[in-house]
């Protein structure tokens, strides 16, 4: 079987793309914002393999499962055909905005500016953009996919992710899944997927809150490498055993830092 992609190129971002995702019947369309065209995908949602990612020219990738998970359905098979889609766009300027989504399935975009973007319940799509940047994700907030892609060389901005509701930073379960970073709250069906992690810094969040504990990005290797001896607890009622967290306590204690 062939790999079938999309390439972006004279500067189209996902942010052009990605603010004009729409659905017609069975089709996928990409609407890009800065040129005013269209692409259509015939039978995305019902056909099996029709693309395997759209390719843009800074090097970031969306692959086929990451559209699929942005409409909060599966991909999929040439027997099933996908009903549900993404409910809402949310884009903000090139200020600093306030984002906070509902419980639907969105896509919310920051754009430039120092933005603070909350999904809330729902799978959701966030892409924060240049900025200091801060994600809030909570209990029962779903599973949500961040797209993170710098432009700026320098990286002089600080990206967050503020896990809240009482999240303790010990329930966190961080995983290396292709070239992307998964953390997964212990006990919930509650997933971060972090697009393009292993890619470079431009796609890294530059740290993560709980409460008062701080985990800088350059931390999270030695955890991931850590739990990679052990099962996720993905999954509603799925916990760390004990004996886990008594393992795990050195390389916790070395990793997160009080603010």
């Amino acid at each position: 079987m062939g790999v079938n992609t999309i390439s972006f190129i004279d500067g189209i971002g996902f942010s052009d793309v990605a603010s004009g995702l729409m659905r017609s019947g069975d089709d996928l369309i990409l609407n890009i914002a800065s040129t005013g065209n269209q692409v259509k995908v015939n039978n995305f949602f019902a056909v099996a393999n029709t693309i395997n990612s759209l390719d843009f020219e800074d090097g970031s990738q969306i692959t086929a499962n990451q559209l699929y998970g942005a409409f909060g359905v599966s991909a999929p098979t040439d027997t099933v055909v996908i009903e549900d889609a993404l409910s809402h766009v949310m884009t903000g300027t090139t200020s600093n905005d306030t984002i906070t989504g509902t419980s639907a399935n969105e896509y919310l975009s920051g754009l430039a500016g120092d933005d603070i973007l909350s999904g809330g319940a729902g799978n959701d799509l966030i892409e924060g953009g240049d900025g200091n940047d801060s994600i809030k994700f909570g209990l029962n907030d779903g599973q949500d996919q961040i797209i993170q892609n710098d432009t700026n060389a320098a990286e002089t901005y600080n990206d967050v992710i503020a896990f809240e509701n009482d999240i303790s930073y010990d329930a966190l379960w961080f995983s290396r899944s292709d070239n992307d970073l998964q953390i997964n709250v212990e006990g919930t069906d509650d997933q971060i997927t972090i697009s393009n992690w292993y890619d470079g810094t431009e796609h890294q969040l530059d740290q993560s809150e709980s409460g008062s504990m701080v985990l800088m990005n350059n931390q999270i290797d030695q955890l991931v490498s850590a739990m990679a001896a052990y099962d996720v607890p993905m999954g509603a009622g799925n916990v760390i055993p004990q004996d886990v967290k008594d393992n795990l306590q050195p390389v916790l204690a070395n990793s997160w830092t009080a603010n």
